[in-house]
């Protein structure tokens, strides 16, 4: 009957619902930000034949579709040229989506350049598609430990009652949305490699570990449960000690298959950065502001915060961690190498200090994890009495009407991707649409260029930190200029390419989540200098690594030779969590005539 398939039915209208949204609602430019950085390797290599980055057709296309507003996608090398920073693994993904949109491309008359409407669609069909796969894949673990009522319900929970149905959804466009699918079929095929190993069980396993690899290596902790089930296998009780060694034997080369197949697939990765960049392995978190700070874990922000705490803006999902303790009791084969993975990866996250997104992101694929967890619960509470069962599905009723609202907010914006406070949270919690005077609750704005800019709404209180006329320095010059201001001023010249600095610590500026810096200089020089040659540079950094690091040589007039030109740097405080974090402002030289510097001042713009 056709109740007794009711999980399929609910994917099959999930499906539909999920990707003809995708033609009913506007839709984002699919190709732009991080995105941008991931695809950007088929249109190189197939339609561009520039993978070394020789020419600038990235940046012609960026003009043309506005996919970035700084390239933070692409790396200096060793050898100085540019190279894609981001790892290939999404690309490989969206290779069937990226070829036949090019065919249909140039069969419709459209540009085939990549970037056109039917590539944009094609990868949001096929990122819909691919999902699927992953509720597909869920449904399978599930019905191997519970029945029928019991999956529809957790698929139920899972996605309409957390923020994986927006990641499923309209947010599709994140590397979170496939590795969900990916680690679904880790799962999936660990528990069938280990009811029966076989070449083929090994092989999938091998191609989608070697995918999340490939993709985001971080996440390759997902192993941990296939390498923790082969232990199991070799170890369990119907296998006596004098049969394992040929067991061992009998399995090995199938691990051998999943681990070359691993590598095969990061092969290429390897190679591009050696042949390219210079290095076998380049690291895509060191850039300012975006990388990891293992010693100082924000565990209570990234789970519990109201700017992006997962049990925040997905309180459900708590039901997957409540199940791990039935998991114990009844499966703890899966106990164990679950919550070593759940760890890990928010050790991991919370480590992280620039991650920004509705519900942080990167626990997507953990619900892949928290599927028979979950299950588990489900099961838990069906056998509670009926006074216990009422309340508790009313509270998961309310809890997935919220959640479904939120991911419409999400969609309009009217939740903000990183601004989000706890006040603006309540004020805007049911609402369809937001004012002016609600947004101003949020977090300050950050620039995603390389300008920051003061907002003229905002009243600041402004103050000097630091003046240097450099009046003790002697001129011995005869050539030299007369002083902008005083008796002296300081000489640049490529034997002394560095100004005296400055540097304090941020507790000593503000007591506020931010404020802004201005760095001045007037220079002088014989002749022309342009934006690169003489340059302001402030930076934030914590024990000497940057944290945020903005630079300017624009002057505030078109510079003239022969008189002096003033240059300001304008520079918003970055993120700040001990307060001990060091601003340090600067003058930079790379010319080869001598220029002078006068009336070095910094001031602080500040709330309070």
């Amino acid at each position: 009957m056709w109740y007794k398939k009711l999980s399929v039915w609910f994917i099959i209208l999930y499906s539909i619902l999920t990707i003809s949204s995708d033609f009913i609602l506007k839709q984002k430019n699919f190709i732009s930000f991080d995105n941008f950085g991931y695809y950007m390797h088929l249109p190189a290599k197939y339609i561009y034949k520039d993978v070394e980055l020789k020419t600038d057709w990235y940046k012609k296309i960026n003009e043309q579709y506005n996919v970035t507003p700084t390239y933070f996608q692409v790396a200096k090398s060793k050898h100085g040229g540019d190279i894609m920073r981001f790892y290939k693994g999404m690309s490989y993904i969206w290779t069937p989506a990226f070829f036949t949109a090019h065919f249909y491309a140039k069969a419709a008359g459209y540009p085939a350049d990549g970037f056109s409407a039917p590539y944009q669609w094609a990868l949001i069909i096929f990122g819909g598609l691919w999902c699927v796969i992953g509720f597909i894949a869920s449904r399978k673990i599930l019905l191997r430990f519970f029945n029928e009522k019991i999956t529809t319900l957790t698929l139920l929970v899972l996605l309409l009652g957390t923020n994986l149905l927006y990641f499923v959804s309209w947010g599709n466009d994140v590397p979170h949305a496939y590795l969900f699918t990916l680690f679904a079929l880790v799962i999936l095929y660990t528990l069938k490699w280990y009811d029966k190993p076989n070449y083929l069980n090994a092989l999938i396993l091998g191609v989608a570990l070697g995918l999340i690899l490939a993709i985001r290596p971080s996440d390759i902790f997902i192993g941990i449960i296939p390498v923790f089930y082969i232990y199991l296998f070799i170890t369990r009780k119907e296998n006596s000690l004098n049969a394992r060694p040929d067991l061992i034997r009998k399995i090995l080369p199938q691990i051998i298959l999943a681990v070359v197949v691993m590598g095969l697939i990061m092969l290429p990765q390897f190679l591009y950065y050696k042949k390219y960049g210079g290095e076998y392995l380049l690291n895509i978190y060191s850039e300012a502001g975006a990388s990891f700070d293992y010693f100082r874990p924000k565990f209570a922000h990234v789970l519990f915060s109201f700017r992006k705490g997962w049990f925040i803006y997905s309180p459900l999902s708590l039901l997957g961690i409540a199940g791990l303790i039935m998991t114990y009791k009844k499966y703890k084969e899966y106990f164990w190498p679950a919550v070593i993975y759940l760890f890990l990866l928010t050790y991991l996250v919370a480590a992280f200090n620039s991650l920004v997104s509705y519900g942080w992101r990167a626990f997507i694929e953990s619900y892949a994890v928290l599927i028979i967890p979950t299950g588990f619960f489900i099961q838990y509470l069906s056998k509670q009495k009926l006074l216990v069962r009422t309340v508790a599905w009313v509270l998961i009723s309310l809890l997935t009407i919220l959640n479904l609202h939120q991911t419409w907010q999400v969609k309009w914006a009217i939740i903000d991707g990183s601004r989000m406070t706890k006040e603006y949270y309540f004020r805007i919690l049911g609402k369809n649409s937001v004012t002016e005077e609600d947004k101003k609750l949020l977090l300050i704005e950050r620039s995603l260029t390389a300008v920051d800019e003061m907002p003229a709404d905002i009243k600041f209180n402004n103050r000097i930190l630091h003046q240097n006329s450099f009046d003790d320095i002697s001129i011995t010059d005869s050539l030299a200029p007369k002083p902008f201001s005083g008796t002296g001023m300081f000489e640049l010249n490529p034997d002394a390419i560095y100004s005296p600095d400055f540097r304090i610590a941020y507790k000593r500026l503000t007591d506020e989540y931010y404020c802004y810096v201005k760095s001045s200089i007037m220079v002088y020089s014989d002749q022309p200098l342009n934006d690169e040659v003489l340059i302001v540079i402030t930076t934030l950094n914590n024990s000497g690594n940057h944290i945020k690091y903005r630079a300017l040589g624009k002057p505030e007039k078109e510079f003239v030779p022969g008189q002096w030109n003033k240059i300001s740097l304008i520079y918003q405080t970055p993120e700040i969590f001990t307060g001990k974090e060091i601003v340090h402002t600067y003058v930079y030289y790379t010319g080869k005539n001598k220029v002078w510097i006068d009336n070095f001042e910094v001031l602080a713009y500040t709330l309070d």
